[in-house]
């Protein structure tokens, strides 16, 4: 039975949507990566991440923030594959994923455009796709609202994931602006990008946003780390 089943996989090839390995369930997440559950269920803290919270962290401009899977395991090699392997296929999956998560946590909120993350010019130059942005427009066919580019990149930081989380504040203050070809004043807005970590990057955004007039920015990533 086992070497029948190894046959199949080298035969028709279907892998893992999380870590890619071959996949022999029905399902479009192996066995190994469903046992890991990294799914997010219920509600958690922005800040911290920790399902029950009591801390009083610092009060930031984001009203809200959803997720579908942590940043763990096969979630981690999934991540890596669409941003540097160029496996751009995945973010069809996620993209379905963060779809649920959005009906599911924003179900009373009237969104007038979506809008993301933006790369720098260099950053345009250095790499092919910006998944932020591949995300947003996915999320737009999906959810029937249209993207709007709202915000800019004006300088270039060390990457978040290369800095101090103590440091990663200080690291995107006053790198964002927003586009002055887009009206954001009243406007409720979802807000896209890859993956949040510490949240610095998000906050500062849904900052220039909101000093700019906007309504209210809500969050959404395709993993919460």
């Amino acid at each position: 039975m086992f070497l029948l089943r190894q046959i199949r996989n080298i035969i028709f090839t279907k892998r893992c949507k999380l870590c890619g390995s071959f996949n022999d369930s029905t399902d479009d997440v192996c066995s190994k990566c469903a046992a890991e559950k990294l799914k997010i269920a219920g509600e958690f803290c922005f800040y911290c991440g920790k399902e029950k919270c009591n801390r009083k962290h610092r009060k930031g401009f984001v009203d809200g923030f959803t997720a579908p899977y942590r940043y763990e395991s096969g979630m981690q090699k999934c991540i890596r594959r669409l941003k540097f392997g160029n496996k751009v296929y995945i973010a069809d999956f996620l993209a379905d994923e963060m779809v649920k998560s959005v009906k599911e946590k924003y179900c009373n909120i009237n969104f007038d455009f979506i809008t993301y993350v933006p790369f720098s010019e260099r950053q345009k130059k250095a790499r092919k796709n910006n998944i932020s942005k591949i995300f947003a427009e996915k999320l737009s066919q999906r959810l029937n609202l249209k993207v709007e580019n709202a915000i800019v990149k004006i300088y270039d930081n060390e990457t978040q994931h290369n800095t101090r989380k103590s440091q990663r504040r200080g690291n995107v203050l006053g790198v964002y602006d927003i586009n002055s070809q887009v009206n954001v004043s009243e406007k409720v807005i979802l807000l896209v990008d890859d993956i949040k970590t510490s949240g610095a990057t998000l906050d500062e955004c849904a900052k220039m946003l909101k000093i700019h007039g906007a309504e209210s920015v809500y969050c959404t990533t395709a993993v919460f780390k």
